[in-house]
């Protein structure tokens, strides 16, 4: 099973006086408790690289194929959504030579 974690960041110190002034602790970790508190939220990840988690990216002639998951919070719907992407169209679009 896994977990999220995260830390607040100031930008500078100016950032840092004002989260401080507010109660913030700059040092503490916070869970995933702390960083979603309602089940109303959405979670959204695609693989760049192939691991445990998901497949990474894979190139094929004139696409490029992503797998993502999706949650959604208040249903608990999960979805693993495989997608084909036109290297044609995207260029069309300006986009950088593939």
């Amino acid at each position: 099973m896994g977990g999220v974690q995260g830390r607040l960041y100031a930008r500078d110190d100016a950032d840092r006086a004002i989260a401080e002034e507010e109660g913030h602790d700059m040092d503490r970790i916070l869970g995933l408790d702390d960083l979603v508190t309602t089940d109303n939220c959405f979670f959204a990840a695609t693989g760049i690289t192939t691991g445990d988690f998901s497949k990474g990216v894979a190139y094929e002639k004139g696409a490029l194929r992503t797998e993502s998951l999706v949650m959604r919070g208040t249903t608990g719907t999960v979805w693993l959504i495989e997608a084909r992407h036109s290297l044609a169209k995207l260029q069309r679009m300006n986009a950088p030579d593939f």
